[in-house]
């Protein structure tokens, strides 16, 4: 389930699909679209299933893609994945990457925390949980009787990290899961940021690779906090 707060000042929202491990409902705003698919991928431990399991996954994500291929991406929930030093030492993530500054508490590594990070490479997306650029100190997710894990995670396509205000574990509600929290300021003034994007004036959308410079980072950081452009805080 998705819970959506009715002071959400949204154009239209919309359910675009649904599975037993997914949902994905796609927002629209005056700027662009944002497509949320939140997820549980329930724990394998044979490798067949794992990949069988990813399979359907990655399938039911890249067919919503095909219909909405401009909007901006948020992945977010439970993988039960468990990528330990992968996260930040893989030879396919370049230095230059939000990806590589990457610590989290958690080293166990198994079959589908492989999984995980050759879907991320895969979209091009970026991983919220430790990332150093937002300070995150990776925390455990997941507490239960027989120890800690970090198995949920928050992903999203690379011309979002700009806007993202925050991002860190919420207090303890209840149950074995802490809560994630995003925060996303959308800047209401860009009238089209797909085409900046196809055009490389701004940041480049989750199909494609992103060169962070200083510059880029800078006017990113000019279209957050400018005081002519409305924005509005997202919480996931």
């Amino acid at each position: 389930a998705l819970l959506v707060s009715s002071k959400l000042q949204c154009d239209t929202i919309l359910q675009v699909a649904a599975a037993r491990f997914a949902l994905a409902v796609l927002f629209v705003f005056a700027s662009c679209q944002l497509l949320f698919i939140t997820v549980y991928l329930p724990p394998t431990s044979a490798l067949v299933d794992c990949l069988k399991l990813w399979g359907r996954f990655t399938s039911f994500v890249d067919n919503i893609i095909f219909k909405f291929p401009d909007a901006f991406l948020i992945i977010a929930g439970d993988f039960n994945a468990c990528p330990g030093n992968l996260i930040a030492h893989n030879s396919l993530i370049e230095e230059t990457s939000p990806n590589f500054n990457i610590l989290i508490k958690d080293r166990k590594c198994n079959h589908a925390g492989k999984q995980l990070i050759n879907f991320v490479q895969d979209l091009g997306l970026i991983i919220l949980n430790g990332n150093q650029g937002l300070g995150d100190s990776g925390e455990y997710t997941c507490i239960t009787y027989n120890g800690a894990s970090t198995i949920d995670y928050v992903l999203i396509s690379p011309a979002l990290y700009p806007f993202i205000s925050s991002f860190c574990l919420k207090g303890y509600f209840g149950g074995d899961h802490f809560p994630l929290y995003t925060a996303i300021t959308i800047p209401f003034d860009v009238s089209n940021p797909q085409d900046s994007m196809k055009k490389g004036k701004t940041f480049l959308n989750h199909k494609r690779s992103v060169k962070w410079t200083l510059e880029t980072y800078s006017r990113a950081a000019s279209q957050i906090h400018s005081e002519e452009a409305g924005a509005l805080s997202v919480a996931i």
